[in-house]
């Protein structure tokens, strides 16, 4: 899933979810711990969650920054922040990435291949185009961006399909201490695996608005409000698998107070509320819904111009109104170092974070996990990158609702090994070596899979 700058001053993060503290990526290159993230970001769906101020993490110039999302491969967020970070006026982009997967079914060894799919393994080639814009209307700016893709398979061409996002926003200065984002997105793609059970056909359709206001005084206090809202749409292309049931509209309303310590630091308290509704779920008449409530106090201090450490720490109840729903009461924290340096940019991480339901066979989701990842700059136009992640995933469904029953949990390993070469100033070619072993309960959708891509990029 897309990705792009994440050192911008507003960070993407997924709607859908509320957990205590910064998710993984926020934690590691941006200051902000009271914004209500995901550790394990796989979802489409994106808003712009905008930093407290005075307390933006920029790398020196010219430093190398790491990007622990490239741990997740394809299943990684569909596209960057919406803000742009390129010049002014137009940005086209190109790229073309070759894939080979060795378990494109997401089999378990030994289990026989379904008849839906042609082969256990498949080259696919996605070709994608892209356009953003951003201007300057006086203090405030507007930006726009786009992009429009194909997967093509070589014997699986049943699963060959598009994909599509479109985003626009605006980013606002109010004074001198205050400033924010209004944002708006839609995007489609497909949607082999992600957080469900089985591989099939299918996509998934999301459409998010949001809108943010951070402020800051001279004595060092800053707030911020933020709130969102969208919908998630998951359409199968096989009669034999229905996954609308996971259909869901979500919102989410946030704020946070912190205090900066001298220049380098922050601390503070957040708290975030967030409802899922799941339109497919009737149970006695009503729709299945969920309320996610987390309180967490954060803390985020800078060592010079290069390493950067968070930490959050908070509980978060998960209710439900629905009868013999399965609840959560517990702690949810986060805890990250970055480093950006001249020739080496690393991060690290780690924490438990509650996941509201529409990607997954479940109403929501209990995530640990661990990431460690670093990039090196061998040259000016070469880098290497490796990393890795292990997650555990604890679900929780409506008894009344079967599908949201079928599987208790996942958990497993992934590492990835890659080279990044800038061939000229427009043109870079990416190898990245992906694996990824998981294990169910029960066991029957546990899998391992073998990932081979080179992404050719053009950027104009």
């Amino acid at each position: 899933m897309a990705h792009g700058s994440k050192q911008h001053m507003m960070q993407a993060v997924p709607l859908r979810r509320v957990v205590a503290g910064a998710g993984l990526a926020a934690v590691l290159l941006t200051p902000d711990a009271a914004s209500a993230q995901p550790i394990n970001q796989k979802m489409p769906s994106q808003a712009v969650q905008s930093t407290v101020p005075g307390t933006r993490f920029d790398p020196p110039p010219g430093a190398v920054v790491d990007d622990p999302n490239r741990v997740f491969g394809d299943e990684g967020p569909f596209f960057a922040a919406l803000g742009v970070v390129g010049a002014l006026g137009l940005t086209p982009s190109a790229s073309m990435q070759i894939q080979y997967d060795t378990n494109v079914a997401r089999l378990e060894d030994g289990q026989p291949l379904p008849t839906r799919f042609r082969s256990k393994a498949d080259w696919s080639f996605r070709p994608t185009v892209g356009l953003a814009a951003e201007r300057d209307v006086g203090r405030q700016r507007l930006f726009v961006n786009g992009s429009l893709g194909r997967i093509i398979y070589a014997n699986n061409t049943q699963l060959n399909s598009n994909r599509f996002n479109v985003s626009g926003g605006a980013g606002l200065y109010l004074g001198r201490s205050c400033g924010g984002q209004l944002t708006a997105g839609y995007s489609k793609r497909d949607w082999l695996i992600g957080g469900f059970d089985e591989a099939a056909n299918a996509s998934a359709e999301t459409t998010t608005f949001s809108a943010g206001l951070n402020c800051s005084t001279r004595m060092g206090l800053t707030g911020s409000v933020a709130y969102s809202r969208g919908q998630q749409r998951n359409i199968s292309n096989e009669d034999s698998i229905d996954r609308s049931f996971a259909d869901a509209n979500f919102q989410t309303v946030s704020g946070s107070l912190g205090y900066r310590v001298g220049s380098r630091g922050q601390v503070g308290v957040s708290a975030a509320w967030s409802e899922n509704v799941f339109p497919n779920q009737l149970v006695l008449g009503q729709e299945n819904s969920n309320t996610i409530n987390t309180v967490s106090i954060f803390g985020a201090y800078r060592i010079g111009s290069t390493l950067r450490a968070n930490a959050s720490i908070g509980q978060s109840r998960v209710s439900s109104n629905t009868p013999g729903a399965v609840g959560f009461e517990g702690g949810t924290w986060n805890f990250g170092l970055g480093y950006a340096g001249p020739r080496f940019g690393a991060n690290l991480g780690f924490g438990q974070s509650v996941n509201g339901g529409g990607n997954q066979a479940a109403n929501f989701s209990i995530n640990r996990t661990f990431t460690a990842s670093g990039t090196y700059r061998l040259s000016n136009g070469m880098s290497i990158s490796a990393g890795y992640n292990r997650f555990d995933q604890e679900f929780r469904g409506t008894l009344l609702v079967p599908e949201t029953n079928q599987v208790q949990g996942f958990n497993g390993d992934r590492i990835f090994a890659a080279t990044g070469f800038q061939l000229t100033r427009f043109l870079s070619v990416g190898t990245d070596i992906n694996y990824q072993r998981r294990t169910s309960t029960p066991d029957g959708f546990s899998f391992n899979a073998t990932v081979a891509t080179i992404n050719l990029t053009g950027r104009f």
